[in-house]
């Protein structure tokens, strides 16, 4: 989708009337060679530029800066809306934070908020757009009519029935072709309560059924959804007073909107039974919901399919939504690229694997955290959003406007290949061994996550991207974060146990075997602690906001040249209850390595990160009737605290260990702690610190001596 800004600024190139030309861009002697944030320096714009200057010659419009949204409020609509060039720029949450002195200061006098320039070429038309002095390009190809992956044909609604023509297409390829979508099923698995659909001649109802009501091997839809802040029938609920009256007929007409959408979704794909949290575990009851949030996984597991109500913030705003579709489809841009030749058909490139995905993270449900499990453990999953319908399952993703796939994923990542998804590999899916590279579907972005050939190592890798994802997302109960996910690591226990790793521990969102690089995580973003005890300081559950993971094993020649500096003597989570996956009551990890203090001040360095301090010096204690003595780092060495009320001008660093990252340069990565009692330490933030070479950085903590230390 392109906004209207940005079709009619491009069509309008050669035509001074229908696109503002404000300067010809002298910046450089041939285009593209000067930086991109010299588009405003050269010739300033004055009332005594000719637009028309240069009219006639074969490539006018490459010499000119023409104007883009004449406001920050125009722009921000285009992102919010999708715009495939507009959506390149920095996420609204920074723009907002951007302050004047960011901008280029040769903007002045220029009444546009953003500007764009040009570049023809007989097979791809370059748009580039600056905002100040940032800059994104995007480029458009030959829009040469027929394309079995791309549809500019959509319906008026997410529920009409050309929409409905292309869910039944979806599912019954699914269930004729693809093995992998029902090989985890258990055959005789039943939830403890479902909702049962009766249709009649006179009505349609609903009530809620035990178990023991059910037939044995009934297959089973789930709805995911947003509860919103308040339910908007406070008699929908589970409790154990609305239990009775539940289990009795009611017309669908009493259900809120969401809902009943589910149940027509059901009816028309000939289901009798939905599972629906807010209507399936007793709400007021801690031990009935324990109970269910612990077998959660099983019973997304085992759905035939998961509605997943993608666009609604709240149980009435449905699954169903009107729709334009000229802002939802592909936009083909008429652009003539030379003075005699007549308009030709472009369309972004982005348009084709990467513009659906915009789409799907702007709706609401991909930010609740509780979904991201039910969306990966589900075999299918059809999902309603405000402009799209999407279908996942374990051998395919799509959506409408590409409806067979919206990537095709070899494994790899071949840099030859347009990381737009225009080229990948047409064949791959067809190759059964590479249906089970991941272990849940194909991921939330498979292609940036890459198969790395040893199948635990993959488990581990898949993990992570996960877990990074979750960190990112939001609970309305801070108590529910490790609970959220526990359904993806009884899965990744299951899947190791398979492979003959059964000894492997979970420990607080970690695995025992990546420890202990994997405790090196760094958060994104000043974060938050909850207001009660949740993980241990050195789980990233211990923390609200999006966190970094360390990939293990990603790279093979990285994980043989690490240098490693704990050594991991124990590692144990005590849970709350008895699911080894859920609520922890606490947990330690003792290591042993180089202790080194630090003396901290801000940072010179401007880093995104609020949080962060460089080290002045570490300590080296003298031996006995001696003062320490000070080392001094030789290159930067930065401290990212996790929350921002626990900065402090001292700490204490534990090196972990050393990677290689370019040229001869490694990097260290290590915690930094505070001590809280003898031997036993709380993490408060994350060291990274740059060495110029190997010998540097195995050298650099030689001289401190090695402490046991008990992180709780």
């Amino acid at each position: 989708m392109l906004c209207k800004i940005c079709k009619e600024g491009l069509e309008g190139i050669w035509d001074p009337e229908r696109t503002r030309r404000l300067k010809i861009d002298d910046s450089d002697e041939e285009y593209g060679n000067g930086m991109p944030c010299n588009v405003y320096v050269g010739r300033p714009f004055f009332s005594g530029t000719d637009p028309t200057q240069g009219r006639g010659s074969q490539w006018e419009p490459e010499r000119w800066v023409f104007g883009h949204h004449l406001t920050r409020k125009s722009f921000v609509a285009s992102i919010e809306q999708g715009c495939v060039v507009c959506c390149k720029f920095a996420p609204l949450q920074d723009m907002e934070n951007l302050g004047r002195e960011t901008l280029n200061t040769q903007l002045e006098g220029v009444e546009y908020f953003s500007v764009f320039k040009i570049l023809l070429k007989p097979r791809c038309v370059e748009m580039t757009v600056y905002y100040g002095n940032i800059s994104s390009t995007c480029d458009m190809i030959p829009h040469e009519g027929f394309d079995e992956n791309l549809s500019f044909e959509i319906g008026a609604s997410t529920g009409d029935q050309t929409t409905w023509v292309l869910i039944e297409r979806w599912l019954n390829r699914c269930l004729q072709g693809h093995s992998a979508c029902d090989d985890q099923h258990e055959p005789n698995f039943i939830p403890s309560r479902l909702l049962e659909l009766q249709t009649d001649r006179f009505d349609t109802m609903f009530r809620l059924v035990e178990r023991q009501h059910v037939q044995p091997g009934e297959r089973y839809i789930t709805l995911s959804h947003c509860w919103g802040s308040t339910p908007s029938n406070p008699d929908l609920i589970l409790l154990e007073d609305t239990f009775r009256k539940l289990k009795e007929y009611q017309p669908l007409s009493v259900l809120p909107k969401t809902f009943k959408h589910a149940f027509t979704i059901i009816e028309r794909l000939r289901f009798r039974y939905i599972w629906i949290d807010r209507l399936c575990i007793l709400q007021d009851s801690p031990e009935d919901w324990q109970s269910e949030s612990a077998a959660m996984g099983q019973i997304y597991k085992n759905a035939f399919l998961g509605i997943s109500a993608l666009g609604s913030s709240n149980d009435a705003e449905g699954c169903f939504f009107s729709r334009d579709s000229a802002q939802v489809v592909p936009s083909v841009v008429n652009i003539r690229v030379d003075n005699s030749s007549d308009p030709k058909a472009f369309r972004f490139r982005s348009e084709k694997g990467w513009a659906w995905k915009v789409t799907f993270d702007r709706e609401p449900l991909p930010k609740r955290g509780w979904t991201l499990q039910e969306r990966l453990l589900c075999p299918r999953v059809l999902h309603f959003g405000r402009k799209q319908v999407f279908w996942e399952c374990r051998e395919c993703t799509c959506c409408e406007i590409q409806p067979n796939n919206v990537y095709e994923y070899d494994g790899y990542r071949n840099d030859k290949n347009d990381d737009n998804g225009d080229s990948l590999n047409k064949s791959s899916l067809s190759s059964p061994s590479v249906r089970h590279n991941h272990l849940w579907k194909q991921l939330l972005d498979a292609p940036k996550v890459r198969y790395i050939g040893d199948p635990r190592d993959q488990i581990y890798v898949d993990w992570c991207a996960i877990a990074m994802v979750f960190t990112a997302c939001q609970l309305t109960v801070p108590s529910d974060k490790l609970v959220a996910i526990s359904g993806l690591a009884k899965d990744v226990r299951r899947r190791l146990k398979d492979l003959g790793y059964d000894e492997d521990n979970y420990l607080a969102g970690l695995w025992r075997q990546n420890l202990p690089g994997c405790l090196t995580w760094k958060v994104l973003e000043p974060g938050r602690r909850p207001p009660s005890y949740r993980a241990p300081s050195w789980s990233w559950a211990s923390v609200d906001g999006a966190v970094q993971l360390c990939y293990p094993g990603t790279h093979s020649v990285q994980k043989k040249t690490a240098l490693s500096f704990a050594l991991v003597i124990s590692a144990k989570c005590i849970p709350c209850g008895e699911d080894e996956t859920g609520q922890v009551a606490s947990g330690t990890v003792t290591l042993k390595g180089p202790l080194a203090s630090a003396m901290l001040i801000p940072s010179a360095m401007t880093l995104p990160e609020e949080t962060a301090m460089s080290v002045l010096s570490f300590e080296i204690p003298g031996v006995e009737g001696q003062k320490p003595t000070a080392k001094y780092p030789r290159a930067r060495c930065e401290v990212i605290f996790d929350v921002k009320s626990e900065m402090c001008a001292e700490i204490y660093c534990l090196p972990i260990e050393a990677r290689h990252m370019f040229r001869n340069f490694w990097e260290l990565f290590g915690l930094a702690l505070i001590q809280t009692k003898r031997d036993t330490y709380s993490r408060v933030g994350y060291v990274e610190m740059l060495h110029e070479s190997e010998m540097a950085a195995k050298n650099f903590f030689s001289d401190f001596p090695e402490h046991t230390c008990v992180l709780k």
